[in-house]
């Protein structure tokens, strides 16, 4: 199980780390920095919904979320997921993607405006 932050400390820059999900119902963080806290940590993001296989699914009256697949994965399949918009706009991160990359976030980034 990872550690569960408070939003406020996150949000005033007490706590960061690339390894945290914001729980949608709730006034907390989860973090998976902890290398042997979960294995949903080693799951990359595919950079478009159309390549996730997988969705972050939080659980009503606990304080703990899970994975769920969102269609069929073969035997040896990567997992990938949707880690949103928030992760990726920070300038370390954003820097690192490809062009095309950068396109699909500036998209998400635009459709998270409108």
């Amino acid at each position: 199980m990872g550690y569960l932050i408070p939003t406020d400390m996150v949000e005033n820059g007490y706590y960061d780390s690339d390894y945290m999900l914001k729980f949608p119902d709730k006034d907390l963080y989860i973090c998976a920095e902890d290398e042997k806290s979960c294995f949903g940590r080693y799951i990359n993001d595919g950079l478009s919904k159309y390549n996730s296989n997988c969705i972050f699914e939080s659980y009503t009256g606990i304080y703990s979320a899970g994975i769920k697949a969102k269609k069929k994965i073969k035997k040896g399949d990567e997992l990938y997921l949707t880690y949103g918009s928030d992760y990726w706009k920070t300038n370390s991160k954003y820097d690192k993607l490809k062009i095309a990359d950068k396109q699909f976030i500036d998209d998400m980034n635009d459709n998270d405006e409108n």
